[in-house]
């Protein structure tokens, strides 16, 4: 045999591609990837069945070097089989038929080349496995600077936060007259000692506390409806009034 070529039918394809050739033409390039079904090659892949074609007529193919060219005579086409999976197809074009050693020669090879491309598909399902896996470790690396440079940013955050928080009560708690803050819910955020003192209660003690409890039970209800429309409107109040 004169040339040659190799295709191989990956686990999962619908198509043959190109794995390697031997003295091919480089003004007759070998396509790469072969549906099944097409040609000769792509037959043999469909039904399995080797072909040997003698006598070809000279216009079929030839066989070129850089001293001349001459037509092939013979064409071999062999699947490639392990077990009862295809793993590829091998074709091959020479200028006479091989002989019975040969012959035999060939089909102790064939499991030979099986074997070989099975490992070498384990070989590239490992390699593209550790492409995947370094991929993920690369987009998880990234994944977690950016975690990290947001729980840095999210610490300023809470530390600018902290600040203003510490800054604002001072000035609450310095202020000479009582003062609160209300949450929407009319619940009493913070008071100041000067409140606390105004309304009798030990530091704190009305943190959590609805506003209502500062004011007479009578007037709880229409109270409520004071404060909301108070919190709408954002305003401030001063009162010095002593619930009864």
């Amino acid at each position: 045999m004169c040339q040659g070529a190799l295709y191989v039918l990956y686990e999962g394809a619908s198509r043959l591609r190109l794995v390697g050739g031997y003295a091919v033409d480089s003004s007759h390039p070998l396509p790469t990837d072969l549906e099944l079904g097409e040609g000769l090659l792509g037959q043999c892949a469909l039904d399995r069945q080797p072909r040997q074609l003698k006598d070809l007529p000279e216009q079929f193919w030839h066989v070129r070097t850089q001293l001349g060219a001459s037509p092939a005579s013979v064409l071999i086409v062999q699947p490639v089989l392990r077990g009862e999976r295809l793993l590829g197809v091998v074709e091959m074009a020479g200028f006479r038929q091989p002989e019975e050693n040969e012959a035999l020669l060939l089909q102790e090879v064939l499991p030979r080349l099986a074997g070989a491309m099975a490992i070498m598909e384990r070989s590239e399902a490992a390699k593209a496995l550790l492409l995947e896996t370094r991929r993920q470790a690369d987009e998880m690396g990234t994944q977690t600077l950016q975690l990290e440079h947001q729980a840095r940013e999210l610490e300023t955050q809470q530390a600018e936060l902290r600040a203003t928080e510490a800054w604002y009560r001072g000035i609450i708690e310095a202020a000479p007259d009582g003062m609160l803050v209300l949450g929407a819910d009319g619940h009493i955020l913070m008071t100041n000692p000067q409140m606390d003192t105004l309304f009798g209660y030990e530091r704190g003690e009305l943190i959590g506390a609805s506003i209502e409890h500062l004011v007479p039970q009578a007037a709880h209800e229409r109270h409520v409806r004071l404060r909301d429309g108070f919190i709408a409107s954002g305003g401030t109040r001063q009162d010095g009034r002593r619930p009864r």
